[in-house]
């Protein structure tokens, strides 16, 4: 479930892709199991949250994506002794 304060967004497969950077995004995007749906940012607070800009124009991050080999890399520095020294 996609939840949005965009709603253009209902219509994403309804749209025509005119750039290369549109359809590869929507191949990715077809290959998953998903479905969009549209609140309004005041209904929608961590949608609205993510909206928000603040003082030097950044914004907070919800949720950090880590790929399991970067911990695994990680992790391999650590169990190697001249590595760990290193860092």
């Amino acid at each position: 479930m996609i939840k949005t304060n965009h709603e253009s967004l209902k219509f994403l497969l309804q749209q025509r892709l005119n750039t290369h950077l549109q359809q590869k995004g929507m191949t990715k995007l077809m290959g998953l199991d998903y479905s969009i749906q549209y609140r309004k940012g005041k209904e929608n607070k961590a949608v609205d949250a993510l909206s928000w800009c603040f003082e030097g124009g950044q914004t907070v991050a919800l949720t950090v994506v880590i790929p399991d080999w970067c911990q695994e890399v990680s992790a391999s520095y650590e169990a190697d002794g001249t590595t760990k020294e290193l860092l």
